[in-house]
């Protein structure tokens, strides 16, 4: 329905909404390069100029900030010179990129920044202070997240601009590139998040053992699950579901220097297969088998709805790696760098861990495929 077949009180409404969400992009727009400015002036320069921190670390802490400010300052003023808001957009776009560079090195800032506070008196001394000055009166962790609030605040205003603007190429233009960096910049906050939990795991395992921080790896799931054993007893497990192996751990009865997790078993997932067996009737309790080479898991869970997940996560994060590598988007894993080994070597047997098994545990890692396993 075009424009014209709405009745004039219709037009009326529809127009003094458009009116609303151009002054909300403008007013939003300079509040946010206010805090900008306020970031580097009372922030950045005199960190710099003080010699509080060199330049690498302020590097580490605000990326892009500058670039990122004297980009929107333009944009600012593209916004008050230009009639069509959508132009405004297209002729700034191109920088925004800057934003997914900076999302990438947010979370690194932030932890960084944490550890400067508790280590450095100077810093954070000169944090406080700035903080509580009357032209700030705000925390530094409120400014250093703007950046990643702002493109995600463009994209629901232009949303909201294009329901009441009809054929208007531009905006769609400028909202569909705009979608496309809010998803990159969605993207490296989740792999933060999941950088983050894996430096907890690893943290949380006994010596250290496995190193599963490999670059390209990615946690997928986690959670507990009981293990049948070849006695029949029923244990549980904490297995880890990563985008290249699935690992489980025996759960320390105390925790030493917060190492609570024994790595029992390491399986390569593209070798993993999930059957299910069955339930106990009543769709509570269900038991499911992966099997890899020789090796074969029988688990169970109370929950019907929770194996299910299980199943189909492994499933699926095996067949992923399988078609990673089958149109070239290799891993880089451990795992790759013996993909040519002869198929002896691949099927060499389980190594059992004793207690003190530290040593086995290392010549298992140095032979990636010789997979280790205990109850």
């Amino acid at each position: 329905m075009d424009v014209e077949d709405f009745t004039p009180k219709t037009r009326i409404k529809r127009a003094k909404f458009k009116h609303k969400i151009l002054e909300e992009i403008l007013n939003s727009e300079e509040n946010y390069v206010r805090n900008l400015k306020l970031l580097t002036q009372y922030f950045v320069d005199p960190i710099s100029q003080n010699s509080i921190l060199n330049p690498k670390e302020i590097k580490t802490i605000f990326g892009e900030v500058r670039a990122i400010l004297r980009t929107n300052e333009e944009f600012l003023r593209q916004l008050k010179a230009e009639t069509d808001i959508s132009s405004a957009f297209l002729k700034l776009l191109p920088y925004f990129k800057l934003y997914s560079s900076y999302s990438i090195s947010y979370e690194a800032a932030n932890i960084f920044i944490q550890n400067l506070l508790k280590t450095r008196p100077k810093f954070a001394e000169f944090i406080n202070c700035q903080q509580t000055r009357p032209e700030v009166q705000t925390s530094l962790s409120s400014l250093l997240i703007q950046p990643i609030q702002r493109i995600p605040r463009y994209k629901l205003l232009l949303q909201e601009l294009l329901k009441i603007t009809d054929q208007n190429d531009n905006i769609k233009t400028a909202l569909a590139q705009i979608e496309t960096i809010t998803k990159e910049i969605n993207n490296q906050l989740r792999v933060g998040d999941i950088m983050r939990r894996m430096l907890a795991i690893q943290k949380m395992l006994v010596n250290d053992q496995p190193k599963i921080i490999v670059p390209g790896r990615h946690l997928i799931k986690e959670g507990s699950l009981q293990k049948i054993s070849s006695s029949k007893r029923f244990l549980t497990r904490q297995f880890f579901l990563f985008n290249d192996m699935l690992m489980y751990c025996k759960q320390q009865k105390i925790a030493k220097n917060g190492r609570l997790w024994i790595c029992r078993c390491v399986l390569p997932v593209r070798h993993c297969r999930v059957s299910p067996v069955g339930g106990d009737g009543n769709r509570q309790r269900f038991y499911f088998k992966v099997t890899c080479f020789d090796v074969e898991l029988n688990l169970f869970s109370e929950n019907y709805c929770n194996a299910k997940l299980w199943m189909d996560a492994i499933s699926k994060t095996a067949m992923q790696f399988v078609e990673n590598r089958k149109t070239l988007r290799k891993m880089s894993t451990i795992y790759d760098k013996i993909d040519d080994a002869p198929r002896n070597r691949r099927l060499l047997g389980l190594m059992s861990l004793s207690p003190n098994a530290p040593s086995q545990l290392q010549h298992s890692l140095a032979c990636p495929l010789v997979k280790f396993c205990k109850v």
